[in-house]
Order: structure tokens, then sequence, then C-alpha cells
């Protein structure tokens, strides 16, 4: 039984590894982590996983029904971005 190939213990190609550093994830993200962060502040934990745009959208539009909305209304619409910012965090850390 053969140890190993000379074809897999070639170097790997300067394009291929830099395409491979390009592509590879730079930090580690944490399912968990991303929740408890919006828990805290609604789409924190989405700006955690890197996706800044999105986690902004949640925080207007958790100020938005804060500021502007009266009533039962404003509950439910707080509650709805609070609550959808903290799974859209958790989801996109398992992404």
């Amino acid at each position: 039984m053969p140890l190993a190939t000379s074809a897999a213990l070639a170097p790997m190609p300067l394009g291929e590894r830099v395409r491979e550093a390009l592509t590879a994830p730079r930090y580690r993200k944490f399912a968990s982590l991303s929740m408890l962060a919006s828990f805290v502040v609604p789409g924190l934990g989405s700006m955690v996983n890197g996706d800044r745009l999105r986690g902004a959208l949640f925080l207007v539009g958790f100020a938005l029904s804060a500021l502007l909305l009266a009533g039962v209304g404003q509950v439910v619409a707080m509650f709805a971005f609070w609550l959808f910012a903290m799974v859209d965090a958790s989801e996109g850390a398992k992404a």
C-alpha cells in the first residue's frame, strides 16, 4: 500500500492559492453570538456577520417603528423587527 502519490505532494499553483485565500472566510461566525447581539440591538447580529446593510435596515426599521407608530401597532412592529433581526442573524451565521 503506497503512502502517498507524487500528485498529492505537488505544490498548489499560485493562482489556486490566491483564489483560495480570497474566497476563504476571514473569521468564524457563531449563530448564538449573532442572535445575542441582535437581542441587545436589533440588526447588530447581521452587522457582526458582515451584512452591514441588512443590519442597518433592521435597525432603521426598528427605530422608525418606535418613532412613527403609536399604540398596539408600534409594539407589534417593534417586536416583529426585533424578532426577525434575531432569527435572520442566526441564520446568516449558519450560511
